[in-house]
């Protein structure tokens, strides 16, 4: 259970930063660009989130 928690928080927190850079880039350059850096941004996040999860949640050893 305490990996799923950790998984969500560092999604949410992902998925908040794909959503600033995909606005971002929407005000700058164009929205079809925008869209692409949020979608490409959206996926990374899924993938990346979970190695970072099993990472952070990994039992300590002595």
């Amino acid at each position: 259970m305490g990996l799923l928690l950790v998984y969500l928080i560092v999604v949410v927190i992902g998925q908040v930063a794909a959503v600033v850079l995909g606005l971002s880039v929407d005000q700058y350059v164009n929205k079809g660009v925008g869209l692409i850096a949020f979608l490409t941004a959206f996926f990374t996040v899924l993938v990346i989130a979970w190695p970072i999860a099993v990472r952070i949640s990994r039992p300590k050893t002595a």
